[in-house]
């Protein structure tokens, strides 16, 4: 490669500086350690000093540029800080267009993985990309999320695992807009002809009858109420429920009926539920459980891209345990090398905010949730890579996945026992003195069939 001329900005300003950061017509801010958007910029860089080569235009000034020399005339205009933590960037710029680039820079590179009931593969080859890239074409793999409307006859689950705490659960929506890529309900997706990677995140099955659907089974004169889990696959809170309100609508159901229901999100959007929470409440039905996997929001960002924010989800338990709703932590899934480390900092701030429990799970890589998220440690955190292999590993008897009820969860070793305890020591020093209450199922009230009151 050419040397860079000293004082010179290269290829017509970098793209007049990359088109003002992709049309968002503002100087951006960034983390150096998203390595996501670092690798967009070095793709980006390639590609203009590919099309330089095909062009004759001296404007074009044909010197070539690293990634690190782009970001070091950036800094120098101002253009970019590598200092300023990623959740304040976008409350300075208050520009949640940025957000979505992001999310979708981060969607791009997530690995498609095969379905194991297709016959047929279907991959997107390296050169087929490089022939795109040298015609100047557009080589994103991205493509917009899907909402599919789905129509199951019945919308309740019967839980069988002995290691489970619910007999029941429901999903609203099949598939998750937040793309946790250690998710084990990613596989479920291809039950239904969609791959356990990017489709799991991208096309979403929508389950607009499962009010109806639910309220027909408490009509049943046969129907005994027990806890119902929601949901016990995917988050009943992802982004779309935020227009769809089908979460809202099974809520009514279990409060018109007083029947016990438990929630588990990631995601604060559950806070716009705060009245129908606080009535069910009253009668000791609601258990609500908020998943943090970790309290370092720039690991959180590129594990869970679409969640709330470690800070929103405190600010969450807050707010429930302010009106009095039982609040558990859950610490799932515990990563070996990663967040293994977390467990009392998360007991303590979860603690502070109101939680009156708390629980965790060790991760489990079961069928193409290996491929996913070990590609996805190796591209982000390349020098954790073998620490983690090995630690999860270590943790299932040699292997990245133990199918077996009892130890699958919790994992076996002598590093669980290292977590294990603790777990145990942060509980005795944050939680001691808290109980959880039981749920009610007594009030549960039974209302003749054929009354159902949503216009569905």
């Amino acid at each position: 490669m050419l040397p860079v001329q000293p004082g010179s900005y290269i290829i017509g300003e970098f793209l007049e500086d990359w088109n003002n950061i992709k049309n968002n017509q503002c100087y951006i801010l960034l983390t150096l350690n998203d390595g996501i958007v670092y690798k967009r910029l070095e793709n980006e860089i390639n590609r203009q000093q590919r099309l330089l080569l095909k062009s004759d235009n001296t404007e074009y000034k044909p010197y070539y540029l690293s990634v690190d020399e782009v970001i070091e005339v950036w800094q120098a205009k101002g253009i970019v800080s590598f200092d300023v933590p990623h959740e304040r960037a976008l409350n300075d710029l208050n520009n949640q267009r940025l957000m979505q680039m992001m999310d979708e820079m981060r969607a791009e590179i997530k690995v498609n993985t095969h379905n194991r009931f297709e016959k047929l593969e279907y991959r997107t080859e390296e050169d087929f990309l490089q022939h795109l890239h040298l015609n100047g074409e557009d080589t994103s793999l991205s493509e917009k999320t899907q909402y599919i409307e789905v129509f199951p006859k019945s919308i309740l689950n019967r839980v069988t695992s002995p290691d489970i705490g619910k007999s029941w659960s429901m999903n609203p929506y099949q598939g998750c807009e937040h793309g946790c890529t250690y998710c084990y309900a990613r596989n479920s997706h291809e039950y239904w002809g969609y791959s356990a990677g990017s489709d799991f995140e991208r096309k979403i099955l929508v389950k607009k009858t499962a009010p109806y659907l639910l309220e027909k089974a408490f009509q049943k004169a046969s129907w005994q109420p027990e806890p119902i889990m929601l949901s016990g696959n995917t988050d009943c809170y992802q982004p779309i429920e935020k227009e769809r309100k089908i979460t809202r609508e099974i809520l009514k159901v279990f409060e018109k009926y007083r029947h016990p229901v438990g929630i588990i999100t990631k995601n604060a959007l559950i806070q716009r539920d705060i009245d129908i929470l606080k009535r069910l409440n009253e009668r000791n039905l609601i258990h609500v459980s908020i998943s943090i996997t970790t309290l370092d929001e720039k690991i959180r960002r590129v594990m869970e891209p679409r969640t709330a924010t470690v800070k929103r989800r405190l600010q969450t338990i807050e707010l429930l345990a302010q009106n009095g709703i039982p609040v558990n932590v859950m610490f799932a899934p515990v990563i070996p090398g990663l967040t293994s480390h977390e467990a009392m900092a998360i007991a303590e701030a979860s603690s502070k905010a109101g939680a009156i429990a708390m629980n965790y799970t060790m991760v489990r890589l079961n069928g193409r949730i290996a491929i996913i998220f070990m590609d996805w440690v190796k591209k982000n955190f390349p020098d954790r890579y073998e620490k983690i292999k090995h630690g999860i590993e270590e943790a299932h008897g040699g292997n990245l996945n133990d199918s077996q009820f009892g130890r699958r969860m919790k994992g076996e070793g002598k590093f669980t026992e290292q977590v294990q305890q603790s777990i145990a020591l942060a509980k005795k020093k944050f939680f001691a003195d808290k109980t959880y209450p039981e749920y009610n199922c007594d009030d549960f009230l039974r209302i003749p069939k054929g009354q159902f009151s949503l216009g569905l």
